[in-house]
């Protein structure tokens, strides 16, 4: 019996190992963008009858032209909310363009992945080390005591409880619609001091997965480290700041870019990308009880 499984298992991991990154990469983006694309109608109609004509005819998912013409959407959409739209969302127009210019070669895949992480984070830690709100742990303070995303950890790990959330983000809501001229949060003990190690962290994970996949064509060091820094940012991040968007979007690229000889890393990419639904329980109700 014992064997039996072992061998269905090792059978299911030799068949993982042999899938093309084009196709799971494709699948998966089309998945991400019916369940966590654009939030606005005009982008979200044409998006999903695009991406699930996609699924139910997978050779269409292997044309150029195919995510030529979801890139233009995406654009289009985005492009003039860039300074309203997350991040992330911006992020997916370069990755659909990335697909259509790489659906003949898994290496142009890989490549146009790696520098598409590597760029997207050394932008990222530059802004965030130039930013003296950042740096100072104010900004993730701040998220946390008033993101409804940050909810779970702010009540577990933080110590604050629901109805101070709900109270600063009452408060805040009175600020910017201007019934206030200003507001005092709430707060816990452990916020400041947990925002600021947090910020350190940031920046250092996003650092290292910068120079890790810019570097690592020429640095073997780089190379070998770069799934496992992207693997822990992911794993400790979206835990606390729950966008499974922004995380599927990342273990996408990620596993991408693996080579032929990066079994293991392709399934911890894939695992990721499945185990990260588990972020959205609402586990402060399970755990506290509330």
């Amino acid at each position: 019996m014992l064997q039996a499984v072992t061998r269905r298992l090792e059978r299911a991991i030799h068949e993982l190992h042999s899938l093309d990154p084009r196709d799971v990469s494709a699948r998966l983006t089309l998945l991400l963008l019916v369940l966590y694309g654009p939030g606005y109608w005009d982008l979200s109609v044409p998006t999903v009858m695009l991406a699930a004509a996609g699924m139910t005819i997978p050779p269409l998912a292997r044309q150029p032209y195919f995510w030529g013409a979801l890139t233009l959407i995406q654009a289009v959409g985005v492009i003039p909310r860039v300074y309203v739209i997350d991040n992330h969302k911006v992020l997916m127009v370069y990755w659909c363009l990335a697909l259509s210019l790489s659906m003949k070669s898994r290496a142009l895949l890989a490549h146009h992945s790696r520098l598409l992480i590597g760029w997207c984070f050394l932008f990222a830690a530059y802004w965030k080390a130039v930013t003296p709100g950042f740096v100072d742990g104010s900004f993730l303070h701040f998220t946390m005591l008033t993101d409804t995303r940050f909810t779970g950890f702010a009540q577990i790990v933080a110590g604050i409880d629901a109805g101070v959330l709900d109270e600063n983000r009452s408060a805040l809501r009175s600020t910017v619609s201007g019934d206030v001229a200003s507001a005092r949060l709430l707060d816990s003990r452990f916020a400041g001091p947990l925002a600021l190690s947090m910020t350190l962290w940031t920046l250092v994970s996003e650092v290292l997965i910068a120079v890790t996949f810019l570097l690592s064509k020429w640095i073997r060091l780089a190379r070998n480290l770069r799934h496992v820094v992207l693997a822990q940012f992911v794993c400790f991040t979206y835990p606390v700041a729950t966008v499974v968007g922004f995380g599927w979007l990342l273990t996408i690229m990620g596993y991408a870019q693996t080579g032929r000889m990066e079994g293991r890393s392709r399934i911890v990419f894939l695992g990721l990308f499945l185990a990260m639904q588990l972020f959205l329980v609402p586990w402060e109700r399970l755990v506290l009880g509330k």
